[in-house]
């Protein structure tokens, strides 16, 4: 949890030096474990997607409340290519912006959330 909510409040930076803020545990251990430790991220996707939409069903059943959902694509632009940055950061491609309309350069996310409550 220490590292999902580390990611949010400072605006994530790719460092383990965020994990700080949050984690009880020194930076250098929570690094160890993401680059050292022995996990399928597939079973770790389904376990938490399951029980998230296992909350969410439950809390429209007991409230009577529809489930609403958003399905939202975003770009995070960048001004340079990586071969040009001072600082590259991997993984950034060209991706179609519908809000620009033509290619842009970046990372790309597709968000699906889901909500039972009366406010969105």
């Amino acid at each position: 949890m220490a590292i999902i909510l580390s990611t949010f409040l400072r605006g994530y930076r790719g460092k383990t030096t965020d994990f700080a803020l949050t984690s009880q545990h020194h930076r250098t251990i929570v690094a160890h474990f993401l680059n050292q430790g022995k996990w399928n991220d597939f079973l770790f996707q389904d376990a938490l997607r399951n029980s998230v939409a296992y909350l969410i069903y439950r809390e429209a059943t007991i409230s009577g409340q529809p489930i609403f959902c958003i399905v939202d694509d975003t770009i995070a632009s960048h001004t340079k290519l990586s071969s040009q940055a001072l600082h590259p950061i991997e993984a950034a491609y060209f991706h179609q912006s519908h809000l620009k309309g033509r290619q842009d350069y970046g990372h790309q996310i597709v968000s699906v959330m889901l909500s039972a409550m009366e406010s969105l």
